[in-house]
């Protein structure tokens, strides 16, 4: 499957934007900041997300989550697989957007363990992947 960009000068400076913030990921969590690592790997999926959207020329959408940005996505008829699918809903799982009060003040932290911070960046690194392979 490929995907036809109206706007490919905005869907690079988003994909872009993904790749470094997907990169900033991994060395967080390569340093032991876990929860900053979460945060960062959902970051860089709804970024790629956005930027193929916004390359589409969609604008106007305020999905919170990834999963419901790939259900728009779909609605212009781009199928996502089943796998990137389940990267997007374990990603959505423990995020909590930072203007809910929650605030990221330790290394610590009771849901974000090394475990789950690595399989954030790998599932981000799915999503970014996927939507790179289909944009290109």
């Amino acid at each position: 499957m490929k995907i036809s960009l109206a706007e490919k000068d905005v869907y690079a400076r988003w994909i872009s934007s993904a790749e470094d913030m997907l990169k900033m990921a991994e060395n967080d969590r390569k340093e032991g900041f876990y929860v900053w690592s979460y945060y960062k790997s959902r970051r860089a999926a709804e970024y790629a997300l956005k930027g193929l959207l916004r390359g589409m020329g969609i604008l106007g959408f305020n999905e919170p989550y990834l999963l419901q940005l790939i259900t728009r996505v779909g609605q212009e008829g781009i199928e996502f697989s089943e796998e990137v699918k389940e990267c997007a809903k374990n990603l959505d799982k423990n995020y909590i957007i930072p203007e809910d009060g929650k605030h990221f003040e330790s290394k610590d932290d009771q849901f974000i363990d090394a475990e789950t911070a690595e399989q954030a960046v790998s599932w981000a690194g799915e999503i970014v992947g996927f939507i790179k392979e289909a944009c290109c």
